[in-house]
């Protein structure tokens, strides 16, 4: 077997500083690469013994690179590489993050506020719905592969936090058969085990949706819904569909409650066809009515006398942009055409989602020319415009699925990123960016 590393050994140019914890399939340490720290994981399993190591080692090289990106809610992987300790190895590198996670959150719940409990939910199907959209089934959903990493971003409240997905070790490309089916069972965690894990079937999207919502419960209801120590009491438990609806005594009632409740009982259904899509979870979220009992403000669509702003609802979710329109469209909800001249901040990008609070009320400005759209900063603005990730200094011409969002490029924060989407006559006409009409 794969030999434990100890302080100051080396592999592949990092120098190891600490063992971390020995975990099922993997050895984690902290290592350093001249001034730079790193999270490395050494793969017990699996071993390059197995039949399918090879054909493991590329699926996660493809997972892999599915997940990287600027501003993703997950922790991906920086490289693999195979290197021999003992015997061929596979290893992956992570950054490191100061971080907790929402296993240790949970374990001391004195001090979680109402709001910073609704807050962490709508994160975490915001992630889970943005990772479904890359092809990926997470598998192994649970607390303590959800990493709370801290951020300051000015106007954030005093536990501003970003919630980031962790451990793809056996998560699952859909369309593509893993390296291990038929070999050993589908990975998961128990008391999060999905119906499809429990049966020997290939978990889902909505397998995810059934292990979120056992997160949710605990996060929104305080508890488990099926609080038992026997694995086949569990079982049966969850088969049956013994769980009870949510109760979510800690927010306001009303209508918005109800279909909260309802919509996270759903995800417990046994069969996955009855479960509710991401989408379907953060708009009853993101209806539920704030700590001071008035609902979330919807955003103002219609301009006041004398506007030249004009943006408005598009009704159907696959409609294109009309020939003379922009489009922004968020990750999970919300989108807005523009056809004018636009100053936007912070109501009108409330369609998108709670993070909205960061913006000003003038946060960028769109506007039309040459045929084109261009977008620039409005200098009213508390926090940085950032356009693929990086600061928006002055105007830009726009290319369709450009993503906006919210943060500051200096620390690496981005909060409500929305697509750009352009008619496609336009689009084809944008591929060299312009800084000037």
């Amino acid at each position: 077997m794969a030999r434990l590393l100890k302080p100051g050994d080396r592999v592949a140019g990092l120098v190891v500083e600490k063992h971390l914890y020995t975990g099922r399939d993997a050895i984690s340490y902290r290592v350093r690469s001249q001034d730079e720290l790193f999270f490395l994981k050494q793969y017990k399993s699996p071993s390059c013994l197995v039949g399918w190591y090879e054909a493991y080692k590329r699926y996660q090289k493809e997972i892999g690179m599915r997940l990287r990106g600027r501003d993703v809610p997950w922790i991906a992987p920086v490289a693999a590489f195979e290197s021999t300790v003992g015997m061929p190895t596979f290893f992956q590198i992570f950054s490191l993050a100061d971080s907790s996670d929402m296993e240790q959150l949970l374990a001391q719940p004195c001090g979680i506020t109402p709001k910073r409990r609704l807050n962490l939910a709508r994160q975490l199907v915001a992630a889970l719905a943005r990772l479904h959209k890359t092809g990926i089934v997470h598998a192994d959903l649970k607390p303590a592969n959800i990493l709370l990493v801290p951020h300051t971003i000015q106007g954030a409240e005093s536990h501003a936090e970003q919630a980031k997905l962790v451990d793809f070790d056996f998560s699952l490309l859909e369309h593509e058969t893993a390296p291990w089916h038929n070999q050993q069972g589908y990975k998961g965690s128990p008391c999060y085990y999905s119906p499809e894990h429990v049966q020997n079937l290939v978990p889902c999207r909505q397998s995810d949706i059934y292990s979120c919502g056992l997160v949710l419960y605990e996060l929104l209801d305080r508890k488990h819904p099926y609080a038992l120590d026997d694995a086949h009491a569990y079982m049966k438990a969850m088969l049956a569909f013994e769980a009870r609806p949510p109760r979510l005594d800690m927010f306001a009632h009303g209508e918005e409650l109800r279909a909260l409740q309802d919509c996270m009982h759903a995800c417990l259904a046994p069969a996955a066809a009855d479960r509710p899509t991401p989408a379907d979870l953060w708009a009853a979220l993101n209806r539920l009515q704030c700590d001071n009992g008035s609902p979330n403000p919807q955003p103002n669509t219609r301009p006041s006398p004398g506007s030249r702003t004009l943006l408005s609802p598009v009704p159907h979710a696959d409609s294109p942009p009309a020939a003379d329109c922009l489009l922004l469209e968020g990750e999970v909800q919300g989108r807005l055409e523009v056809r004018i001249r636009s100053v936007v901040g912070r109501a009108l990008l409330e369609a998108f989602g709670p993070d909205a609070r960061y913006a000003s009320h003038g946060q960028f400005v769109l506007m039309p020319g040459n045929g084109t759209w261009f977008i620039e900063p409005d200098l009213s603005a508390v926090n940085d415009t950032l356009v693929n990730g990086a600061r928006l200094q002055g105007r830009l011409r726009l290319r369709d699925g450009d993503i906006v969002s919210i943060g500051r490029e200096s620390r690496g924060l981005s909060l409500l990123p929305v697509r750009v989407r352009l008619p496609l006559a336009q689009a084809m006409q944008r591929s060299n960016r312009q800084d000037t009409p």
